[in-house]
């Protein structure tokens, strides 16, 4: 299947209302609520049940909860604990999955830059596609077939579909061309032993010969350990002779500043020799060269280096498997998931302050066998994840991380905006707010190579995104549904009217379409008769006159204007 670059259609008509003029009349249409109940300490003020069920259904599904959902929370028929195990096993969680492992890995990507006599132009979208997915459909997998999340460093196996088999030569077990992820192996005689010897790892985080795979080492601590050797506070003083390698290599092995960091690293280092330096290249021959598992690499390193492999000290073989069990063995390992996870669902710099916490939730982590189920399932019902502000009792480092609000990210919207509306802004099986870095980046998003990490800032430009995204997919909306027949159980948005109903004559028909709206898109609990659904009913009056008294056109801008609300971007 390939994928064309998507190019935003024009709308035949834009609403012009500022983003400060939809914030304002969020704000003065909502309806009043009670004070949120404080947790058992004192120092947290928790989101009400069904804003707490919005929050956990953007964070584990990229959703909004159903009407019926939020209607059976309010009216107590259902526990926010059955909601988030009805969460966990939704199939929408496990795709969420693979843009929270990609915050880890960073290996998705839209291009292959190495390695273009290979393969045919055409093809370049789809080999990136999987490429930068390898890593995280191992993450996927053994979440949804309840496995310890320790075999992402000691899997036998490594996870892949037809077109990744055939690029890097593995034994695919599913018919040509098939897009089904699949458990699988290499072909080249490698031991397996998860992300450690996946190809596509590689691929993203290279090396060179004067490298000597460090780099690619220090990213296995960074990511499995929190170990970044690049931000250990040391100080050197170090001249280089005429023999650069030389005292770079002697560097390493004697002086005091240097060996600060590698002698930890050297050792971790000594497992990789095996994999090919690289990539680099257009050719063929390059590209062989770099898909070549060499056995003898670790001998051939021991010799030049006079060193042999370790593990932060401890005596190893030098095998890429013993390294992954080292890896799940540490301690670290566990205690990194813990951190990565509780900062990836409340979009906070987790650090030391969060401690207490952290060795609570690695305990859970760790009694679960290592289960990532367990872990999401105990950070969403800390009293940290809930949270939307704090009282006088809570100290400075304990407010630092809480806010009002959530703030949606490009891939949630993407994916919100398609279970709300049934739509898609760009190619429906590569949304461009989920894929495309020139849509993602203005919206807060990163690219992998250049840009690594999200920001949660709330700019112009990530609102400005967010509107246009609103208005391509109310246009789809409106072409799909309003002025196309759909069958009624392929509506999204227009489940009770049809669209063309006088707003007037059918008042109270309109009204229900708008209240059931709001819930949807909102997650306000409003009835036909509130304040704010007579305020929406009102506006579609005013824009039917706007549009020569066309009512589709009219719930068009509506639509717009409800998917525009700062209540569908910040959670």
């Amino acid at each position: 299947m390939f994928h064309k670059p998507y190019t935003p259609h024009r709308l035949e008509r834009r609403i012009y209302l500022p983003i400060l003029s939809a914030l304002v009349l969020c704000l003065a249409i909502a309806p009043g609520q009670s004070e949120p109940p404080l947790s058992d300490t004192g120092k947290y003020q928790l989101l009400p049940d069904h804003k707490y069920a919005v929050r956990l259904a953007v964070d584990l599904l990229g959703a909004h909860p159903t009407v019926g959902d939020l209607e059976a929370i309010v009216g107590g028929t259902k526990s926010i604990d059955e909601l988030i195990e009805q969460y966990l096993d939704d199939e929408r969680f496990y795709h969420r999955l693979l843009w929270i492992a990609n915050d880890f890995f960073l290996t998705e990507r839209t291009d292959v830059p190495f390695y273009q006599d290979v393969f045919d132009d055409e093809l370049e979208e789809e080999i990136a596609a999987s490429l930068g997915e390898e890593p995280l459909r191992l993450f996927q997998y053994l979440v949804s077939h309840d496995l310890p999340m320790t075999e992402l460093a000691t899997a036998a196996y490594t996870i892949a579909d037809s077109t990744l088999a055939e690029f890097w030569g593995i034994d695919y077990p599913g018919p040509d061309g098939g897009s089904e992820w699949m458990k699988c192996h290499y072909t080249d005689g490698r031991p397996h032993s998860g992300i450690l010897s996946m190809q596509s790892f590689y691929f993203r985080y290279e090396s060179t010969a004067a490298n000597k795979q460090r780099g690619r080492a220090n990213h296995i601590t960074r990511i499995f350990l929190d170990d970044d050797h690049f931000q250990r506070n040391v100080s050197l003083e170090f001249r280089l002779a005429n023999n650069r390698e030389s005292d770079l290599d002697n560097a390493v092995r004697y002086n005091p500043g240097c060996l600060a960091c590698h002698s930890s690293l050297e050792g971790v280092v000594g497992h990789l020799q095996a994999l090919q330096i690289g990539p680099v290249g257009d050719s063929t021959q390059e590209y062989e060269d770099f898909n070549n598992y060499s056995h003898q690499g670790i001998e051939r390193w021991q010799l030049i280096s006079e060193r042999v492999p370790s593990y932060y000290g401890r005596p190893s073989d030098g095998k890429l498997v013993t390294l992954g069990k080292y890896l799940g063995n540490d301690p670290r390992f566990s205690y990194t998931m813990a951190k990565r996870m509780l900062a990836a669902l409340i979009q906070g710099l987790v650090d030391y302050r969060e401690g207490d916490l952290l060795v609570e939730l690695d305990k859970i982590f760790r009694d679960s066998e290592f289960r990532l189920k367990d872990l999401i399932r105990a950070v969403v019902k800390t009293d940290l994840y809930r949270a939307m502000g704090v009282t006088e009792l809570a100290s400075e480092d304990e407010a630092r991380l809480i806010q009002p609000f959530r703030v949606i990210t490009p891939e949630q919207m993407a994916t919100l905006g398609f279970d709300l509306t049934g739509q898609t802004w760009g190619e429906e099986d590569r949304p461009s707010l989920e894929y495309d870095p020139s849509f993602k980046i203005p919206a807060g998003g990163y690219d992998g190579q250049v840009i690594e990490k999200r920001s949660h800032a709330i700019t112009p430009m990530l609102l400005l995104t967010y509107q246009r995204h609103a208005e391509a997919i109310a246009d789809d909306v409106y072409d799909f549904e309003l002025r196309g027949d759909p069958p009624a159980n392929e509506k999204k948005v227009f489940t009770l009217a049809n669209g063309s109903e006088d707003p007037v004559q059918f008042q109270t028909l309109v009204k229900t379409q708008i209240s059931q709206m709001s819930k949807r898109f909102h997650g306000e609990m409003v009835g036909p008769s509130s304040l704010e659904v007579g305020k929406l009913y009102d506006l579609l009056l005013e824009f039917r006159n706007q549009n020569g008294g066309s009512t589709t056109r009219a719930w068009r801008d509506l639509l717009s204007l409800m998917l525009r609300d700062p209540r569908v971007y910040f959670y």
